[in-house]
C-alpha cells in the first residue's frame, strides 16, 4: 500500500502508480509537486528565457538557453528535496541542439 503525507493529510493507495494511470494519489502528489515547479519557473527572471516546458506527472521535457535550463535543473533539484524526491540520473537525458 502506498502512503503519502503531505501537509498533514494522508493520502493511500493499494498499490504503485502504473504508467496511464493518473489519477492514483502517488499522481496527485507528483501534480502537487509539479504545481510548485513550474511556480518558481514562471517568476524566476532566467527561467522567463525558456522555448517550453511540458509535463506529464513525473515526466517532463524543457528546451531554451543553457542558463535558462540550468536553473531549471537546479530549482527541480532544490524543490523536490523538501518532497523527499529525487532525479534518477539513470533516466535523465539531456541533449544540447545548436540550431
Amino acid at each position: 500500500m502506498g502512503r503519502i503525507l503531505l501537509s498533514g493529510v494522508q493520502w493511500v493507495s493499494s498499490g504503485q502508480c502504473p504508467a496511464g494511470q493518473p489519477t492514483r494519489p502517488q499522481a496527485m502528489f507528483f501534480y502537487l509537486v509539479l504545481h510548485k515547479l513550474v511556480t518558481a519557473f514562471a517568476t524566476d527572471d532566467v527561467c522567463s528565457s525558456l522555448l517550453f516546458h511540458k509535463w506529464y506527472i513525473d515526466d517532463g521535457v524543457v528546451a531554451g538557453p543553457k542558463p535558462a535550463v540550468g536553473k531549471v535543473l537546479s530549482i527541480i533539484q532544490e524543490l523536490v528535496l523538501h518532497f523527499g524526491l529525487f532525479i534518477n540520473a539513470e533516466k535523465f537525458l539531456g541533449l544540447q541542439l545548436e540550431i
